[in-house]
């Protein structure tokens, strides 16, 4: 339990890690950061297979004793990290946090583009004050839940791939549906899981190119066929099924990897406001948790009762699998992929695409409230033509202007497109040029 409690509150660092990284890179270092799930993977893998040879109190207690390691660099190493400026600026202050993003980004605390950074952190607090967990279900200006739902509903859409009906159960079903002996079933898994850490990193290549919607929509439908295919590798009888079926495991694996591993991870992070963005995440992280205990659970129930059809079938809601176990209409085979498959147009017409915005531009996003379909859609096909587009659909929008006091000081403030002043949103203590 208490490594449980452990891994949930390590979840909090994809946060943290959109929080410090530029926006051009944010989906780069995420990957990173969400590709060491795979390393993890691939190490449990091996661990395993060396454990599966013992039968002594040393198969269980190493695998956990192991895991020191990784806990004693967290502890050595986290008090050297810095804190995010923008939990900075909500607790403490904001000429602090002027000081943490000039360092981020090597740069003079004047210089224009702290200054722009700390703008915007401001203009973003400013908006949200007094937020509190009702704020987070309120679909108010900041349209606030429908922004938990997308959270909540990238990790629900992770979980509902399949993935964990392979990584957790790939040794068992090898045994038990491939007929491999014990010692080959965990040599495979590892194998597999070997092979798919370099496609789990591959996205540093590309995330920031093709942006979160295109690699979730064509990861869905490479998921899609990947489930199928197993499905029919388990009606082909002998060596041959196996070695079919094995192959599209790791295809799985690998399609798994370059999309749905981490793109859910980074996305509630970003797509969270600043005074809500910890309690939003604290949110998808529990849809994590909560269907990955749902499809671990009735794994072993579905392949024994519907076999092979469990992998037609893995994508529907866990309420459906009795009906479908009771009896399997052609119809009802192709129920599954077809309910993969509904995740392209959830992600197409219901998810922004936030690749290259920083934190405080995804806000404007989501600025103003919606009517009707609008409610759900409002700001998609803006953040996919970019900046400028999101900018340019504000509502009430703004230029800003800089004036010089008297005393040497900058202040910012908005003018609305009518002409007429707004309120003031920073003021940075600048030294007269002489």
């Amino acid at each position: 339990m208490l490594l449980r409690w452990a891994a949930w509150i390590l979840t909090r660092e994809q946060q943290w890690q959109s929080e410090v990284s530029p926006a051009h890179s944010r989906g780069i270092f995420l990957t990173i950061q969400s590709g060491n799930i795979a390393v993890g993977f691939c190490l449990a893998s091996w661990i395993t297979l060396a454990c599966s040879y013992t039968t002594t109190q040393a198969q269980w207690i190493l695998p956990i004793a192991l895991q020191v390691i990784f806990a004693g660099f967290l502890l050595v190493t986290v008090p050297f990290l810095v804190e995010s400026p923008r939990w900075i600026a909500n607790h403490r202050s904001l000429d602090e946090a002027t000081k943490v993003i000039a360092r981020l980004q090597d740069l003079p605390e004047t210089h224009e583009a702290v200054l722009q950074v700390r703008n915007e952190i401001a203009e973003a607090l400013e908006a949200e004050a007094n937020a509190s967990w009702r704020t987070l279900f309120g679909n108010n200006n900041e349209q606030n839940f429908r922004r938990l739902c997308l959270g909540f509903g990238a990790l629900y859409m992770q979980q509902l791939t399949g993935i964990n009906t392979i990584a957790y159960y790939v040794a068992y079903i090898e045994q038990e549906y491939l007929h491999l002996s014990n010692s080959m079933s965990h040599i495979v898994a590892a194998i597999t899981a070997t092979q798919y850490l370099p496609f789990a990193l591959s996205p540093i290549l590309f995330v920031e190119r093709f942006g979160r919607r295109t690699l979730l929509m064509c990861g869905a439908a490479a998921l899609a066929l990947m489930s199928a295919m197993i499905a029919v590798g388990f009606n082909i009888p002998g060596r041959a099924g196996g070695i079919f079926t094995m192959v599209f495991y790791c295809l799985f694996y690998n399609c798994f990897g370059m999309s749905y591993l981490n793109i859910p991870w980074m996305y509630a992070p970003e797509i969270n406001s600043l005074k809500v963005r910890s309690k939003g995440m604290a949110v998808a992280s529990a849809s994590n948790w909560l269907f990955n205990g749902i499809v671990v659970t009735v794994t072993p129930s579905g392949l024994q009762a519907i076999g092979w059809r469990f992998y037609i079938v893995c994508k529907l809601p866990p309420s459906l699998l009795p009906m479908v176990a009771g009896g399997v209409s052609a119809t009802n085979k192709k129920l599954g992929v077809v309910f993969n498959l509904s995740f392209i147009p959830m992600v197409y017409f219901l998810y922004p695409e936030t690749r290259g915005l920083s934190l405080e531009q995804i806000d404007h996003i989501f600025e103003g409230k919606g009517r009707g379909w609008s409610c759900f859609t409002s700001g998609v096909r803006d953040s996919i033509q970019g900046p400028a587009a999101i900018e340019a659909a504000r509502p009430g929008r703004h230029n800003t202007h800089e004036v010089q006091t008297a005393d040497g000081h900058h202040m910012h403030h908005l003018e609305n497109m009518d002409g007429s002043k707004a309120n003031a949103v920073g003021i940075e203590s600048i030294p007269n040029k002489a």
